[in-house]
């Protein structure tokens, strides 16, 4: 169920910004959010063109933490070229302001769902959930689905800085329940050893 990626495009703007442009015409949807730091291969958003969904993900060569959004998680008709975002360099006090850092220290770390959709647990109906309660999950590793218009994407756990390995505590939202941008669907607890979360998810 998982769809092909496009790559943004990238826009070094004069003041030491980077911009995130649209790969092409489409509707787009963005899940991220200001304050967030990315890396290349992070997850942005999803564009759909000629009734094809393709991931959006960040480039090779851009990375940080997003100043600006300009395009929401509804759906907004893009051009190609057209900048979707504003990213700015790394820094410690962008990260303390960071949602998932503050996740991480108040109540654990929340996977939250990055659009509006329906959430699945599983792959297909027949097949077992990604992740359980006391399941170890590694970063990357696909904890659920989020549907759009027939668009279904994978949610991957992505901890915040200093988060390797966590264990699942909690299901937060039912298999097959509507969810809106931001709402929390997986708690989760740092921590754990990396051997084990392979031996249980292969």
């Amino acid at each position: 169920m998982s769809r092909p990626s496009a790559d943004l495009l990238i826009i070094r703007n004069d003041n030491g910004t980077t911009s995130l442009a649209c790969p092409g015409p489409g509707q787009v949807s963005l899940w991220r959010r200001p304050g967030e730091a990315v890396t290349a291969g992070s997850a942005f958003g999803v564009i759909v063109r000629d009734e094809l969904c393709f991931r959006l993900v960040v480039p090779e060569g851009a990375s940080g933490v997003i100043r600006a959004l300009h395009a929401s998680d509804r759906w907004n008709s893009c051009e190609h070229g057209q900048p979707l975002a504003t990213l700015g360099p790394w820094s410690d006090e962008l990260a303390s302001a960071s949602p998932e850092a503050a996740d991480a220290a108040d109540e654990g770390v929340l996977v939250r769902s990055p659009t509006h959709g329906t959430f699945y647990r599983r792959p297909s109906p027949e097949a077992p959930p990604f992740v359980e309660p006391g399941q170890l999950v590694r970063p990357g590793q696909t904890v659920g689905l989020v549907e759009v218009m027939k668009c279904f994407s994978p949610i991957a756990f992505e901890p915040p800085e200093g988060v390797g390995t966590a264990r699942v505590v909690e299901m937060l939202a039912d298999d097959g329940a509507e969810v809106r941008s931001g709402q929390p669907l997986i708690r989760l607890e740092p921590g754990g050893d990396g051997g084990a979360a392979q031996s249980e998810t292969d």
